[in-house]
C-alpha cells in the first residue's frame, strides 16, 4: 500500500539525517531536537506497524459530509476478531487527491496503539474565546509556531504533512 510506502520513506530519510529532516521537524513539530526526532520516529515506527495489520470498512456512523475516515484507536471497535486494525472509510475520503487519502491513512494510524495521538485542539489565533483543532496545513505550520513542542508532538495531522513533505 502507498502509504507504507510513504512512512517507510521518512524513516529512511530520517535515518540519513539530511536537512529536509530537521526542517520538516521544525515546520511540523516547532522543534528539530534529538528528543524531537526521537518521538516522531517513535511514532512513525508505530504508523507503519499499524498500516501493515489494516481492515478498512467502507462508512461508519461517525462519517458525515466532511469526514475522511476515522478509528476508535481503544477499545473493542479498535480491532476486529482477526486483530487487524479497523479503519472506516467514509464517502469523503474517496473524492479527495491521492495526496489527502495518503495523510488520511497515515493520520488515522498515528492514533492507533502505541503511538496514541490525538486530534489536538488549541486556542484560535483569530478569535482567541475559542479553540480549534489543529486540522489542515495552515493550522498545523500555525500551531507548531505557537505551541509546546510536548502538544505538536501529540497531533495527529502534524505527522501526516511531516511524512507526505518528505515524500515530496
Amino acid at each position: 500500500m502507498q502509504s507504507q510506502a510513504f512512512v517507510a520513506a521518512a524513516l529512511r530519510e530520517m535515518g540519513d539525517g539530511k536537512t529536509a529532516v530537521t526542517r520538516g521537524l521544525q515546520k511540523w513539530f516547532g522543534d528539530r531536537s534529538e528528543n524531537t526526532e526521537r518521538k516522531v520516529r517513535h511514532i512513525l515506527n508505530s504508523i507503519d506497524k499499524v498500516l501493515m495489520n489494516v481492515a478498512y470498512v467502507a462508512g461508519g456512523p461517525e462519517c458525515d459530509e466532511e469526514t475522511y475516515a476515522y478509528v476508535w484507536p481503544k477499545g473493542g471497535k479498535a480491532k476486529n476478531t482477526k486483530k487487524q486494525y479497523v479503519f472506516y472509510m467514509c464517502d469523503f475520503y474517496f473524492t479527495r487527491p491521492f495526496d489527502e487519502q495518503i495523510e488520511t491513512l497515515t493520520h488515522e494510524g498515528s492514533h492507533h496503539a502505541v503511538a496514541y495521538t490525538d486530534d489536538v485542539d488549541f486556542p484560535d489565533p483569530v478569535n482567541k474565546t475559542e479553540e480549534i483543532t489543529a486540522y489542515g496545513r495552515h493550522l498545523c505550520e500555525q500551531f507548531a509556531k505557537d505551541r509546546p513542542v510536548e502538544e505538536t508532538l501529540q497531533n495527529a495531522d502534524s505527522y501526516c504533512f511531516y511524512i507526505n513533505d518528505l515524500h515530496r
